[in-house]
């Protein structure tokens, strides 16, 4: 796949060198969802559509012992992350699959110093196998592969190496992007140990709706994905709290570039774009501020396993 073709299919790929500074109330999320974390001595923590680190960046904070392990789809922005968190256990993968069946994910050589080292023939289920390299242009490097399932006593591969089981397991600003957002939630809990915690922050319903009500008033869709109901992890997850993210841009041109630079400017399948002369004129009708608001839930899921 072209360099083109792969940030088309994961704007986020692009986004990564931009993402830092247009991100700033993503940050905000997600240093307090990790502040809501209700655990003392976490050994190993997961963070489920990483980005560059926001998180995983306040757990060492909070935790500097715990081993951090960190899985995006994005070879970009796990370089990101790597580079600002020395050890960190980065791993390629698809969010939406994990925990429903064994899936085997790149882990860097580089990433895995904190938990060990394994070569050699891939092993039994569960283990750190074979080294290969990655298909993923920025992991050119000789990688490890690592096999995240949901069996609730993964064996040791021939290097003593476990599936890694966690702690505590984070997931900020994704699960929105995700199909099936409850049962993925669902299954992402089959990978935490017993007594273990997962916590997520996503947008829902009722996010962004200036942007929305602007395009309403221009007669024109504005393209944005179908933010998911607040309720919608209802029986699978407690809601901790709704909260209103709110930021200030310059103008409008200035709010639509940030959705750019953070990679979260993906439309809507089957969209179409704002009519050339309708965006000309909210832009000059929104020269002087345009505020923006994200109502994010704070969800908390316990192991089924006491």
């Amino acid at each position: 796949m072209s360099d083109a073709a792969r940030d088309k299919a994961n704007p986020f790929e692009k986004a990564a060198p931009s993402y830092d500074a247009a991100a700033v109330w993503q940050k905000d999320v997600a240093r307090h969802l990790v502040s809501l974390a209700r655990h003392d001595h976490p050994q190993t923590i997961l963070d489920i559509g990483c980005g560059t680190g926001f998180v995983l960046a306040a757990a060492r904070g909070r935790w500097p012992s715990a081993r951090l392990f960190g899985l995006d789809s994005s070879p970009a922005m796990l370089e990101e992350a790597r580079r600002k968190l020395p050890g960190l256990a980065a791993m390629e993968g698809d969010a939406a699959r994990l925990g429903e069946a064994e899936a085997p994910f790149p882990l860097l050589r580089e990433g895995i110093k904190e938990w060990g080292s394994v070569e050699g023939p891939r092993g039994p289920e569960g283990s750190v196998g074979s080294t290969k390299k990655t298909l993923a242009p920025l992991m050119t490097r000789e990688t490890l592969f690592v096999t995240l399932h949901p069996s609730p006593s993964p064996s040791q591969g021939e290097g003593g190496l476990s599936s890694p089981r966690f702690d505590l397991m984070f997931s900020s600003m994704l699960l929105h992007w995700l199909p099936e957002p409850a049962r993925v939630l669902r299954n992402w809990t089959k990978l935490l140990k017993p007594g273990g915690r997962l916590y997520a922050a996503l947008p829902v319903a009722g996010t962004l709706r200036e942007w929305r009500g602007l395009c309403r008033s221009a007669g024109a869709g504005d393209r944005l994905i179908n933010f998911p109901p607040e309720d919608f992890a209802q029986g699978v997850a407690g809601t901790l709290e709704l909260r209103e993210h709110k930021s200030e841009f310059p103008g409008l041109a200035a709010f639509l570039q940030s959705l750019r630079n953070a990679g979260a400017h993906a439309p809507r399948p089957g969209s179409s774009p704002l009519p050339r002369a309708a965006m000309r004129s909210l832009l000059r009708g929104n020269e002087n501020g345009f505020t923006a608001t994200w109502r994010v839930v704070y969800l908390e899921v316990k192991s089924e396993q006491a």
